[in-house]
């Protein structure tokens, strides 16, 4: 919006961009144009556009709607019941900051690097956000909503979840439990073990999701459509369907043997795997997995 282009938008900009990098601990408890009709701080169409540097700024509740974040860097800032929708945060890069109560809607990750230094979201909401290409070091997400059907090629890497609800479709996501190996913790800090406390995919379609680094589903609630399976012991049950495969026919045989390869690699340190039957389909090309979901699924 033009208005932070000159008189007041632009002292305001000014202000933010000469304090916003000093680490003093700027305020922003007001804004040159009002609050909105829901009492929020009007900082609708702010263009964070110039590489932007924050360090510890805390915003009283605002409406960043359509606001320009591309690029900017915000480090142990905390933003509280703020409304984000439209807002363009591709090559955004936060670190160590706070979220509580925040709402997030249509708003472009593509390219952004989330989580450094265990930034927290709480009770915030993520609706058709993009994170295409999103990079994730170790965010902390509690009580949370993600509803979309954007969250494709995702890792989330050193990321925790509790009691947070996932819907839509979700597409080669990959949940860990941890990070894959120690040099990540020198390298980025000790990272909360991954729980998925009570974390819901009951609504949700999971299409080629990876689950490693003993990454606890033990609580999750799987969607109700019937064609998941929370299973245990997953190594095991690789290994026990690689063995039985060896007596079936050729081509039974050959469709347990890729499934075996196809999982095995993340297996090794992961207890809990949830199997979605349309994957083995879509692996396999065929509709002819009853054999292999039943190996697979017994006690």
């Amino acid at each position: 919006m033009d208005r932070w282009k000159n008189g007041i938008g632009k002292e305001f900009v000014d202000h933010l961009l000469k304090w916003g990098r000093s680490g003093n601990g700027l305020v922003i408890s007001e804004s040159p144009f009002g609050k909105t009709n829901e009492g929020l701080l009007d900082l609708r169409g702010l263009n964070f556009d110039l590489r932007m540097e924050l360090l510890r700024v805390e915003f009283k509740p605002a409406d960043f709607g359509k606001a320009r974040f591309k690029g900017a860097r915000i480090e142990l800032c905390t933003f509280t019941d703020s409304l984000w929708e439209g807002v363009d945060l591709t090559d955004f890069v936060e670190s160590g900051s706070t979220y509580f109560g925040c709402h997030f809607a249509k708003c472009s990750f593509q390219a952004a690097l989330i989580g450094y230094r265990g930034s927290r979201f709480v009770q915030c909401t993520f609706v058709q956000c993009d994170f295409k290409s999103a990079s994730f070091i170790r965010p902390e997400f509690d009580d949370c909503v993600f509803d979309s059907d954007k969250l494709y090629g995702c890792d989330f890497f050193g990321s925790s979840f509790e009691r947070c609800k996932f819907s839509g479709t979700m597409e080669d996501v990959w949940f860990r439990g941890g990070f894959p190996l120690p040099e990540f913790e020198t390298k980025f800090g000790h990272p909360r073990p991954n729980r998925m406390l009570q974390v819901s995919f009951e609504e949700a379609n999971l299409l080629e999701t990876t689950y490693s680094d003993q990454c606890d589903l033990s609580t999750v609630k799987i969607p109700n459509t019937g064609k998941y399976a929370l299973l245990n012991n997953w190594p095991h049950r690789l290994l026990e369907l690689k063995k039985q495969a060896e007596s079936w026919p050729t081509k039974e045989q050959k469709m347990a043997y890729l499934l075996v390869d196809i999982y095995i690699d993340h297996a090794a340190n992961q207890h809990w795997f949830l199997l979605n039957i349309e994957d083995l389909r879509c692996y396999c090309k065929t509709d002819n997995v009853d054999l292999i979901w039943r190996t697979l699924t017994q006690q």
